[in-house]
C-alpha cells in the first residue's frame, strides 16, 4: 500500500524559488554572456544598455589609458 503525507506542503504548486532567473538579455558588448533577472551587472546611464561585467562595459566604450597632460598612449 503506498503511504500518502498528510502534511499540507507536501503536494501543491511547486515553489517559484526553486524556478531559474528568467533571462533578461545578452550582453551589449556582443560576448554572448546572458544576462538574467537579479544578477549584478552594469548599467550604462547614458544608454541604460546592460554589461555582463566591467571588463565588457570598458571594452564598449572605447577607452585608452594615456598620460595626463600629453595624450600619449601609455600602454
Amino acid at each position: 500500500m503506498d503511504r500518502i503525507s498528510l502534511d499540507r506542503f507536501a503536494h501543491g504548486p511547486k515553489d517559484p524559488q526553486d524556478a531559474p532567473n528568467r533571462f533578461v538579455c545578452m550582453c551589449a558588448c556582443g560576448c554572448g554572456m546572458p544576462i538574467h533577472e537579479l544578477d549584478v551587472v552594469i548599467e550604462c546611464q547614458l544608454t541604460k544598455d546592460l554589461y555582463y561585467s566591467d571588463d565588457c562595459f570598458l571594452r564598449k566604450s572605447d577607452i585608452r589609458h594615456v598620460w595626463a597632460g600629453t595624450r600619449e598612449d601609455a600602454t
